[in-house]
């Protein structure tokens, strides 16, 4: 990479200055952002699927307590 200024999460190029434009910089920066968008990507669909299981054991805790609460009145 030729340019000397970035951003400060993903180090995209910033032109400052007197800097003359490279667009070929930018290359390893959109390679680098589509790396890390698709690993925020397959992280957010695991935690979906994580919340979906989630949500299941609750509604059978949420049954389970039902039963106990009947069975606990009618004793």
């Amino acid at each position: 990479m030729s340019y000397e200024h970035g951003t400060p999460f993903v180090n995209l190029p910033q032109t400052v200055g007197s800097d003359k434009r490279d667009w070929f910089d930018t290359n390893d920066a959109f390679r680098d952002v589509d790396a890390k968008l698709k690993t925020a990507y397959e992280s957010a669909s695991a935690t979906a699927e994580g919340l979906v299981e989630v949500n299941t054991r609750i509604d059978e805790v949420n049954t389970t307590v039902s039963q106990h609460t009947t069975d606990i009145e009618s004793i």
